[in-house]
């Protein structure tokens, strides 16, 4: 049974997902629209729209960061099952498992944890004093570059929740 701290980390982090969820929907929407209008304007119209590309491009990049993160929840990320293999071999598979799983998050978690403090203070910042803009639109490159930020923030959380969840043993059987 989870105690109350764990099952309140839980409840936040579905809503989190919950919010992913949406956002990437309408990223993937959006971003269909924007392709649909440069593909009727450029072979119907034969007019040029750099806008739409631009936004297109920013849209996938935010897109893509909330896919990242979202997988990174339901454990959907490319995996090397060579270790899955060996720990069928264990005497408790589900244990040997749950501790790789546990090595695995803090590894990811510490590389995230890594790279948010080069990336934030390094490149970020310096993206953000420029002013920089982007040529068709005029949108802040803040914005496209905080995707990265968001997504690896993420990604982190997820590790942090995957992290803290204690091990559920044998639940078949009584025990």
């Amino acid at each position: 049974m989870n105690s109350p701290f764990i099952r309140g980390v839980n409840r936040v982090d579905e809503i989190i997902y919950t919010i992913e969820k949406w956002l990437a929907a309408l990223g993937m929407a959006s971003l269909v629209i924007l392709v649909a209008i440069q593909v009727v304007c450029r072979y119907v119209f034969k007019i040029a729209t750099p806008w739409t590309e631009e936004l297109a491009r920013y849209d996938f990049l935010w897109t893509t960061y909330l896919g990242c993160a979202m997988c990174f929840k339901k454990k959907k990320h490319v995996v090397i099952d060579l270790i899955d293999e060996v720990g069928k071999k264990q005497k408790d598979p589900k244990k040997f498992s749950y501790y790789v799983e546990k090595v695995t998050m803090i590894v990811s978690l510490g590389f995230l944890i890594f790279f948010l403090s080069k990336y934030i203070p390094g490149y970020f910042m310096r993206v953000a004093k420029m002013g920089r803009t982007s040529t068709s639109v005029g949108l802040p490159m803040v914005i496209p570059y905080a995707s990265v930020i968001a997504g690896c923030g993420l990604m982190a959380w997820h590790a942090l929740v995957i992290l803290i969840q204690p091990y559920q043993g044998n639940t078949a059987g009584g025990k």
